[in-house]
């Protein structure tokens, strides 16, 4: 867990556990996941994500685009 992260979500290690879980159980590694965060999180109010029957579906809010370094 980021320094950041125990600041805002507590430095609990019940916490730490349960993201090692979910992060082995969709096979991704923790840095992956902190690379992750703040892409996501700089997005998540142009982003509503809704799930159907057959599968989910992404609506973006506004114009969005995304950069990805090599």
């Amino acid at each position: 867990m980021s320094e950041k992260d125990k600041e805002e979500y507590g430095n609990s290690w019940i916490s730490d556990l349960i993201i090692e879980k979910v992060l082995k159980d969709i096979n991704m590694s923790r840095e992956t996941l902190d690379k992750i965060i703040p892409i996501i999180s700089s997005i998540a109010d142009s982003i509503e994500f809704n799930e159907g029957k057959k599968g989910y579906s992404i609506k973006f809010k506004k114009d969005i685009s995304i950069y990805i370094d090599k």
